[in-house]
């Protein structure tokens, strides 16, 4: 059985070097009993896909992004990317320094 990919030096996301990373799951947990998310993908690909995210990204992509969505249409680093806040987000945080941790946004999720 696979175990969750090794924690790398960087965000995945923003890229800066940070020793506070966190788990993200792509397909998040409250999901992993969808039926229908267990028949296209797979209880073991539910419960072991995730990505190593600066508590920044973590907070935002959650901010900005609700659950079902994350399951449904943002379950890959790819995806993510390219979601217009979301990378709006990550290109200006990559202009900061690695220890920078930015004010909690009042922005509301689409």
């Amino acid at each position: 059985m696979l175990g969750k990919p090794p924690r790398p030096q960087h965000c995945q996301l923003c890229r800066r070097q940070t020793p506070h990373l966190t788990v993200h799951h792509l397909f998040p947990k409250s999901r992993h009993r969808d039926t229908k998310l267990v028949k296209l993908h797979g209880k073991q690909r539910l419960r072991l896909a995730v990505e190593w995210l600066c508590s920044a990204c973590h907070k935002h992509l959650h901010r900005m992004i609700n659950e079902r969505d994350l399951a449904y249409h943002y379950c890959s680093l790819e995806k993510l990317q390219a979601h217009p806040d979301i990378d709006e987000f990550v290109q200006w945080l990559r202009t900061k320094p690695d220890d920078f941790t930015p004010k909690t946004s009042r922005r509301r999720r689409s």
